[in-house]
């Protein structure tokens, strides 16, 4: 689970650590303060990681270069991404640090740096390399120049942490109830951000995992009290979502409504996968304990931006509700969420929120709501405040004027 998340000239977050984080949080604040910045640094980490991604090459291409990550006007061409999590009562907190130096200011080459450490304790941190270069690739930059055997199995079990334990959908997605089979194509161990591959999860779950599938079923009707079942329907041509009213077939399907889909779908996938952890170096004493442990069993991470989108105001205390059966179910679990709506902000404790704001110089800066403003508005118990009517308030920041 992360605990900690730190950006230093990343966008518009020029020097920001993000510390105690909770298994819900979520970030308030005005349009352009800068809570998209810290979630696309999120993606950005998964996509240097997964094998398709081109690394970190590949991340810096697709996300635009240096002129659309650097933050602006700070004299300075490096980069800091860095992230702290825990991934097994075996092993210490992780902290891993990864630094991208902009030569001249230009896209490529760049000089890169990663440093991973466990309990503060450095296990793995080699010389800067230059990227890009001849024949480059995940495996041989990084597997060649281990320290040793150990270092070697955090670093893939960290690796395997983002690319596949992290499900990240963007703020407009919006799952396709019918979809054409592309197998060469369809990504079933992750979602995508937009929810494309939503009917292909949610297929392979009801065949393969049908206990999973009729608790995301039973889910879906608690939060829709007009909706009697989900069905999926498979050919070789396609595979279709269909769901059912009390009485018939719904004809259309809300944008709302397929949102929530899509968010539980994301939560699920964590659940689906009882195959042993996939680590090449795990038959060392330090491992005995994760040799066989499931994927489902590991933590997982599930973003969501806006999950409050197109959803009635009524719906809001029952969707927070299945937030927290998601964090507090038997294996590890964090949710990390934005929103702009007051009414899905007073579902949420004090200590889960944190403030996104701009400082006078343009710079993101990130705070968690005071223990002042906590004692004074939200623990006087014959008073109790609602975060988003304090919200209004502008007591906490991060509201529009």
């Amino acid at each position: 689970m992360l605990t900690q998340l730190r950006f230093k000239n990343w966008r518009s977050l020029r020097d920001v650590t993000i510390e105690n984080l909770q298994p819900i949080n979520v970030f308030i604040g005005v349009n352009a303060s800068g809570k998209t910045n810290i979630l696309d640094a999120l993606y950005f980490l998964r996509h240097a990681n997964t094998e398709n991604g081109g690394g970190i090459v590949g991340g810096i291409s697709q996300w635009g270069g240096f002129r659309k990550l650097h933050t602006v006007n700070t004299g300075e061409n490096e980069i800091e991404l860095a992230v702290s999590f825990k991934l097994h009562d075996k092993i210490a907190e992780i902290y891993e640090q990864y630094k991208i130096h902009f030569a001249n200011g230009d896209d490529f080459p760049i000089l890169f740096s990663y440093l991973l450490k466990e309990d503060g304790k450095s296990l793995y941190n080699p010389e800067p390399v230059s990227l890009p270069v001849k024949n480059f690739s995940r495996g041989g930059a990084f597997t060649r120049t281990w320290q040793d055997y150990y270092g070697r199995a955090i670093r893939d079990y960290a690796r395997f942490y983002k690319t596949q334990r992290w499900q990240m959908l963007h703020e407009g997605f919006l799952p396709p109830l019918k979809d054409i089979q592309d197998s060469e194509n369809i990504t079933l161990n992750s979602i995508d951000p937009n929810a494309r591959n939503v009917s292909f999860i949610l297929n392979l779950m009801h065949r393969t995992r049908f206990d999973l599938f009729s608790k995301f079923n039973q889910d879906l009707l608690e939060l829709l009290e007009n909706v009697r079942k989900i069905e999926i329907e498979s050919s070789f041509q396609e595979t279709k979502i269909r769901l059912h009213e009390k009485k018939f077939e719904m004809p259309t399907v809300s944008f709302g409504t397929r949102r929530l889909i899509a968010m539980l779908a994301a939560m699920y996938l964590l659940d689906m996968d009882l195959s042993p952890l996939p680590l090449p170096y795990n038959n060392d004493t330090e491992f005995d304990d994760l040799e066989n442990l499931p994927l489902a069993h590991m933590p997982g991470l599930v973003v969501i931006e806006e999950p409050d989108m197109a959803l009635n105001p009524g719906l809001l205390r029952r969707l927070v509700g299945k937030f927290r059966e998601f964090v507090d179910g038997e294996h590890p679990r964090q949710l990390i969420l934005t929103t702009h709506n007051p009414i899905f902000l007073n579902y949420f404790e004090p200590e889960e929120i944190r403030i996104v704001e701009r400082d006078d110089d343009g710079y993101t800066t990130v705070k968690p709501i005071s223990k002042r403003i906590q004692e004074i508005w939200f623990e006087d118990e014959a008073d109790p405040q609602a975060l988003g009517d304090i919200w209004l308030m502008n007591v906490l920041g991060g509201l529009a004027d």
